[in-house]
């Protein structure tokens, strides 16, 4: 008996794809390790009555999972991505003790960030990439502030990129960082003044932070403020041992 092999070739190929499509990829099973990895992460520090509770990533063993998936997973977009939250961490909570040695060790990590950046093509993770690697730059060293500039000036001429942002590690990324994808302009533009009161340049600085305090006027007017205030007595001839010799005197 002869049989139509249409209708079952048809049944067939809707299992086959039914299958594809449920069955998780390598790509999302990765990712769904690394959000369990990164939980712990999430939880930010609490403050009680007696001590302040460090957040998530202050925990060696936490650090140590995200080491373990880097390298199980070695240049995947998801060891990218833990790479740069496992930066993050360790900036903060692995010093080094020698200044020298704490200069090249973040050198380093901001090498290793440039080339994340490179290499990743999720724009999330390259957006992280990047912020991150502007803040190891400006805490680096205070005499050269070239590498800083450059990467906080790619920054703000993609800024409206920065904040239509809606990767979720991205997202959760500015949220450890007690940022909001709206603050991420005037934070860097703050940080691009700081640069210029460690070079000296006062008049510069005292131009950028009333420029930032004028296009956002009701963004962390304390701060803003009091750099302004702090400026301008520099240029009056202040500095912090002046203000300890009055004192003693």
């Amino acid at each position: 008996m002869k049989t139509n092999a249409g209708p079952i070739l048809i049944f067939a190929c809707t299992l086959l794809i039914q299958g594809c499509t449920q069955t998780p990829g390598p790509s999302a099973t990765r990712q769904t390790e690394l959000t369990t990895i990164l939980k712990p992460f999430l939880k930010p520090g609490v403050l009680t009555d007696d001590y302040q509770k460090s957040p998530g990533w202050y925990e060696p063993t936490n650090r140590q999972a995200l080491r373990n998936f880097i390298a199980k997973h070695s240049e995947t977009e998801e060891a990218y991505q833990a790479e740069v939250w496992l930066i993050f961490a360790s900036a903060q909570t692995e010093r080094q003790l020698l200044p020298s040695a704490e200069k090249c060790h973040r050198a380093e990590l901001a090498k290793r960030l440039k080339l994340i950046s490179k290499k990743t093509s999720r724009p999330g993770t390259d957006k992280m990439a990047k912020i991150e690697r502007a803040a190891l730059l400006f805490a680096q060293d205070n005499s050269d502030h070239a590498e800083f500039e450059k990467q906080t000036d790619e920054i703000l001429n993609h800024i409206r990129e920065y904040e239509s942002e809606k990767d979720r590690q991205f997202l959760s990324f500015l949220q450890v960082a007690e940022m909001r994808r709206s603050e991420i302009e005037p934070n860097f533009r703050l940080l691009i003044a700081d640069e210029e009161i460690c070079a000296h340049h006062l008049d510069k600085a005292l131009e950028l932070t009333k420029e930032l305090e004028g296009k956002f006027p009701n963004w962390d007017t304390q701060s803003v403020k009091g750099q302004i205030e702090m400026i301008e007595l520099f240029k009056r001839g202040w500095s912090p041992n002046s203000s300890h010799r009055l004192a003693e005197n």
